[in-house]
């Protein structure tokens, strides 16, 4: 969502709340934080 609202540069407001809660979760749960670049794709049943 957070990069989502960055690229189409709209909502401003649900860009910055995005980016707010991203890192408040990061903070909180820093293990958490995934690369979901390097996970497989997901490929249907």
């Amino acid at each position: 969502m957070e990069s989502t609202a960055r690229a189409l540069t709209a909502y401003p407001n649900l860009r910055g709340w995005a980016e707010r809660t991203a890192d408040a979760l990061r903070r909180r749960w820093p293990e958490a934080d995934r690369d979901f670049g390097r996970l497989p794709m997901y490929t249907r049943r």
